[in-house]
């Protein structure tokens, strides 16, 4: 990550235009309450490039529920819950350019070389009001992040999705839903003890799509495997979801 002037540059540009549309930043991260209790939130990466003589600028926008939050960190083993309560960013966040029709990740490169800061922030502003914006006015509920993860947006990582779809059920008054939904994935968890997520990302789109491992068979994963199109890794299973997951039922039970 580059620490230079043009960082600090483009850096207080940005904070100077995100100020202005009424967002605060805490821990480096902007958040703005647009419902009771429930934040947009516009997290920044800014990373050195030498080969490309450029910094590259990382956006990824999102909501943060907070008493999703609070029930996640609830129902968090020890270790996860310190950092939760020390890290709150955001419940879902999404690459910002996943928002924009394209659908592939998008990235702003500042040159090292050229004054190029105020015209490339300009564009990324631009970006956050015409994708962004709209995003947090239409998804910027309790509910709206719930359809995000039930359906399967563009960017939900599915180890996200595995915790905060209960969750959204318990809040939502649909507790054996959640229940179910844990128990389903449970199953999977026992049944496949080693890898179980395969991500492939398209090299030339940037698409990142998530497979569960089981729901594919021997030639598919091969298949895949093959592609020299797709970047594809095995990701390992949540470690503290079995934990997680016992401290659900434990809290749906003395309801009862």
């Amino acid at each position: 990550m580059c620490t230079n002037s043009k960082k600090k540059r483009v850096t207080s540009l940005i904070s100077e235009k995100v100020k202005s549309l009424g967002f605060v930043m805490k821990r480096g991260i902007f958040y703005k309450e647009i419902a009771d209790g429930v934040f947009a939130v516009i997290s920044n990466h800014f990373y050195s490039v030498t080969e490309k003589r450029c910094y590259e600028l990382n956006t990824h926008v999102g909501l943060l529920v907070s008493s999703v939050e609070r029930l996640r960190i609830e129902l968090a083993d020890n270790s996860e819950k310190e950092y939760l309560q020390k890290y709150p960013i955001s419940t879902i966040l999404i690459q910002i350019g996943l928002l924009i029709p394209e659908r592939k990740e998008k990235v702003y490169q500042f040159s090292k070389d050229v004054d190029d800061a105020e015209r490339i922030v300009a564009i990324w502003l631009s970006d956050i009001k015409q994708y962004a914006i709209p995003f947090f006015l239409e998804y910027g509920s309790i509910e709206g992040v719930f359809k995000l993860y039930l359906y399967k947006a563009d960017g939900v990582i599915i180890r996200n999705r595995e915790v905060y779809l209960p969750l959204f059920y318990y809040l939502m008054g649909e507790k054996e839903k959640g229940l179910h939904f844990l128990e389903e994935t449970m199953t999977r968890y026992e049944a496949s003890p080693e890898d179980r997520i395969l991500q492939a990302k398209d090299l030339a789109t940037g698409r990142l799509i998530e497979y569960e491992v089981l729901d594919l068979d021997a030639d598919e994963i091969v298949k895949l495997l093959n592609d020299r199109s797709l970047l594809t890794v095995f990701e390992q299973k949540s470690h503290f979801f079995p934990a997680f997951a016992s401290k659900y039922k434990d809290l749906i039970q003395s309801e009862q």
